[in-house]
């Protein structure tokens, strides 16, 4: 190699690591303020897929996560469903979740999230007098606002649709997928440690 093309390498090398340096301490430096710990929890409402949100339609949520950096995080989770239905059919459905957060900070106190993960849900099925119990994995995705109260406390209001599956092949009837979809919205408070 040319002495003048390495010595010029070398230069731009340099360069470009002094640069990413200085880009990047930034980064570092709010990332270690912003990792760490949390502990949620979660009260709201859901509907199924086509349905209307009820009263009795409540869920309830806790869930302890890891944030990497200010717009990445994890979370394991636990839900309850609770009843719905009618008369005619009627569901059970609890479960734990893991799920990869993406975060916006828009200011110091305001942020909006999307959130998409996987559901391990335990659902009890009643169609006329028919029972039926199974697990199941199923996908879930949603999208949010969080907000600060206090340097550790923030509340959020999110919206997550649980994309559930039912194999309807024992049943005495047959039950579209889109209908079992469930979609949620809910209130909730986060603490980071």
């Amino acid at each position: 190699m040319n002495p003048i093309n390495l010595k010029s390498t070398l230069k731009k090398t340099l360069m470009v690591c002094a640069a990413a340096t200085a880009i990047s301490m930034p980064i570092a430096a709010t990332a270690d303020e912003d990792s760490g710990f949390s502990l949620s929890a979660a009260y709201g409402g859901y509907k199924s897929r086509g349905g209307e949100f009820e009263d009795e339609n409540n869920l309830y949520e806790v869930a302890l996560g890891y944030r990497f950096f200010p717009f990445l995080a994890v979370e394991v989770g636990y839900t309850d469903l609770g009843d719905f239905g009618g008369d005619v059919a009627s569901a059970e459905v609890d479960g734990y979740s893991a799920s990869v957060v993406g975060t916006l900070p828009l200011t110091k106190s305001f942020k909006i999230y999307g959130e998409v993960g996987q559901f391990f849900s335990d659902t009890d099925v009643e169609v006329l007098d028919f029972d039926r119990s199974y697990s199941d994995e199923t996908l879930f995705f949603g999208a949010g606002l969080s907000f600060r109260v206090t340097d550790p406390l923030w509340v959020n209001v999110e919206y997550q649709r649980y994309k559930l599956e039912v194999d309807d092949n024992d049943w005495p009837v047959e039950v579209d997928g889109e209908d079992t979809d469930i979609d949620a919205v809910k209130v909730g408070v986060v603490y980071n440690f």
